[in-house]
């Protein structure tokens, strides 16, 4: 007979989002963890041939196999940040006497905002994390490591960035509210009620 399975332990958010600080170019875990993190931009190895797929992958693994660092990568969807288009399109519309384009711009701007709020407009974004145990190592070992990570990607002609306290700030925001990860904040607000980023 077989033994009914024992049901998966649920965890909340702030028991997976273990976050205790950000701050600068870093984000503290309540296990005593710093992560940084590099943001990549994309590129689309559909438009390459399978040689130069090859190519670019030995010329990674070249560039960063010496560097000797745990790391993660995260695939991440958020919603587009619309504030510019949207602005533009009041601009026009408040130049214009036509009526009807006024309309049509009107729908426009109210489509694109709702699809944007309902996760219909997703941006992709790709960020690696890179990690160090805060007992053992600092800050400038960590720092270290992110930008020797940084000018190998960028070697291969992969273009990444550290990434600043508000990218990382909009990076948690992903875990909890999505909606509000295109804020950009000027101070980093209090995350202390959420709990998660571990180093399994």
């Amino acid at each position: 007979m077989l033994k009914p399975k024992k049901p998966t332990k649920q965890i909340s958010t702030c028991e997976y989002i273990n976050l205790a600080d950000i701050r600068a170019n870093f984000l503290y875990t309540k296990d005593n963890y710093i992560y940084q993190f590099l943001k990549v931009m994309p590129i689309s190895t559909a438009l390459m041939t399978e040689d130069e797929k090859a190519h670019l992958t030995f010329a990674m693994s070249k560039e960063l196999s010496p560097i000797g660092v745990p790391f993660k990568i995260l695939f991440l969807s958020r919603p587009t940040d619309i504030t510019k288009i949207i602005e533009y399109y009041e601009g026009v519309r408040s130049m214009t006497g036509n009526t009807k384009k006024r309309d049509n711009l009107k729908k426009t701007m109210n489509y694109l905002s709702a699809e944007a709020t309902s996760g219909g407009i997703l941006e992709r974004q790709t960020f690696i994390a890179l990690w160090i145990d805060k007992n053992t190592q600092g800050e400038e070992e960590l720092y270290s490591k992110a930008t020797e990570f940084k000018n190998a990607l960028n070697n291969t002609g992969v273009v990444a960035t550290i990434c600043t306290e508000t990218e990382i700030t909009n990076i948690v925001s992903l875990f909890y509210d999505p909606v509000f990860s295109t804020v950009n904040y000027d101070k980093t607000p209090n995350f202390t009620f959420l709990g998660g980023l571990t180093n399994g």
